[in-house]
């Protein structure tokens, strides 16, 4: 958020949570579950909007820089929105929520939702085949990304995991897997990619 890129990445947040809310789906609920895909939908956009629109705190460097405090050279960073206002001890604790309920949301639609559709055993369950398969796999890789993102606030050594970029590679594992379980639903990676997966239970 507070490099060269950071225009980019707000962008593609914005555009991902208009996409999701403007996303119609199924009105229709599953049976035993409280969300559908509309309601998960709109759930999951407003989220990301609050990533975006709520960026976590920059770092000390960046904060050092800002307040003219900074004895390095401060060429190329870029203001702090929520230093500058003073709301970045708000923001940020709302900067991980709304990231929490993002990713839960695209884990739900992974986990619950897509494998809903597609071939069923008589007892009206999912059919264990590669297509949902994928999705239960997706859905992992949402629920680790979660995970992670967690671990990284109790870890010890936050600047090691940093230095990494450790929380950008979490959440684009989280994102790309998502978009692997999308693209699965609505059969963009058969036809294209020259395969097609299988419907037929295993």
């Amino acid at each position: 958020y507070y490099t060269a890129m950071g225009d980019v990445f707000f962008g593609c947040l914005v555009a991902i949570g208009v996409f999701l809310i403007s996303y119609r789906g199924y009105r229709a609920k599953p049976e035993g579950f409280p969300l559908g895909d509309r309601a998960t939908s709109i759930i999951a956009g407003v989220a990301a909007l609050m990533v975006a629109l709520l960026p976590a705190g920059a770092d000390g460097d960046f904060a050092r820089c800002i307040a003219g405090t900074a004895t390095g050279p401060c060429a190329g960073t870029l203001p702090d929105p929520t230093l500058m206002t003073g709301l970045h001890f708000i923001t940020g604790p709302l900067h991980f929520a709304a990231a929490a309920v993002f990713f839960a949301a695209l884990a739900y639609f992974c986990l619950v939702l897509f494998p809903m559709g597609g071939k069923r055993r008589a007892d009206d369950k999912p059919a264990l085949n590669l297509e949902h398969l994928t999705y239960y796999a997706c859905g992992a890789v949402l629920i680790a990304s979660i995970l992670g993102a967690l671990a990284y606030l109790v870890l010890p050594f936050k600047d090691q995991l940093r230095a990494v970029n450790y929380i950008f590679w979490v959440e684009t594992a989280g994102v790309l897997a998502f978009s692997i379980a999308w693209l699965t639903k609505g059969d963009a990676l058969k036809k294209p990619l020259g395969f097609r997966i299988s419907r037929e239970g295993a």
